[in-house]
């Protein structure tokens, strides 16, 4: 019976890794740190070729002491920032994380990131499924809409 469970349960973790296929993550950058801070954010987007939707719940990096998923608010003419429980790659659709919008924050990053270095980030799914990326870090300058001709594809696109 213990045999059968353990098949069970392999089969099946054979099945959701299909699903994490499933999930792509493009055009994704972490902005460079400027000396002395320990915190930066990361922008990409993600694209489910699933025909239903994929619930992202937790986000982790070995270069982070904590990772979380964010979006701006806007109230009472201020903007702040704002940890979100998670969210949802919409079915045959995309997800994009943006400056000044939906962004994952890597907080407590020591040592800094510098430009030309790789940061791996990996995103967990609602049923434990990991979605894994190396992504690029880029100058201050490149994540700003002017200088940034990457952004400029995304505007719509949602």
């Amino acid at each position: 019976m213990k045999q059968l469970v353990q098949k069970i349960l392999f089969l099946s973790a054979l099945v959701s890794l299909q699903v994490v296929a499933d999930v792509q993550v493009s055009d994704g950058y972490v902005r460079e740190m400027p000396p002395g801070q320990q915190n930066t954010a990361a922008f990409m987007t993600l694209k489910n070729t699933a025909d239903k939707p994929v619930m992202i719940v937790r986000a982790e990096s070995t270069r982070a002491a904590s990772v979380e998923l964010h979006q701006h608010i806007h109230a009472n003419g201020m903007m702040r920032m704002q940890a979100v429980p998670s969210i949802t790659v919409p079915a045959k659709g995309e997800f994009v994380f943006k400056s000044g919008d939906y962004h994952v924050m890597l907080l407590g990053v020591s040592p800094a990131l510098k430009s030309g270095e790789k940061v791996n980030l990996v995103f967990v799914t609602d049923s434990g499924e990991r979605i894994a990326a190396d992504l690029p870090v880029k100058p201050i300058v490149a994540a700003t809409p002017a200088v940034d001709s990457a952004h400029e594809d995304h505007h719509g696109h949602h």
